[in-house]
């Protein structure tokens, strides 16, 4: 088991279309976010290298723990835009059924 596995939902029981786009747009609006985080963060980790005041040391320690955060979260990431993407799916359904006037 996985935190993917923990986080992905593809049973919405939910049947209003209206929810269904906030669940889609909460999620992806959350994954592009994180994407946007770990790219700072590549940013600062470039930009940190040629400071002569940063130790080696602490290098080490920083790196571990952004290797602990950055291993989960691509699993995070794919969770949230699975999510999404199941909530459009499942609005575009309900609406093609005519289950939902608009």
């Amino acid at each position: 088991m996985t935190i993917y596995n923990d986080l992905n939902r593809v049973d919405f029981k939910c049947e209003d279309p209206q929810q269904l786009q906030e669940v889609a747009n909460t999620a992806s609006n959350a994954a592009a976010n994180l994407l946007i985080g770990v790219s700072a963060l590549g940013s600062l980790m470039f930009w940190s290298a040629d400071n002569e005041e940063y130790s080696p040391e602490q290098a080490k320690e920083d790196m571990y723990s952004i290797g602990a955060m950055l291993m989960p979260l691509a699993e995070v990431v794919r969770a949230l835009s699975d999510n999404a993407e199941n909530a459009r799916f499942v609005a575009r359904e309900l609406v093609k059924g005519g289950q939902h006037g608009s």
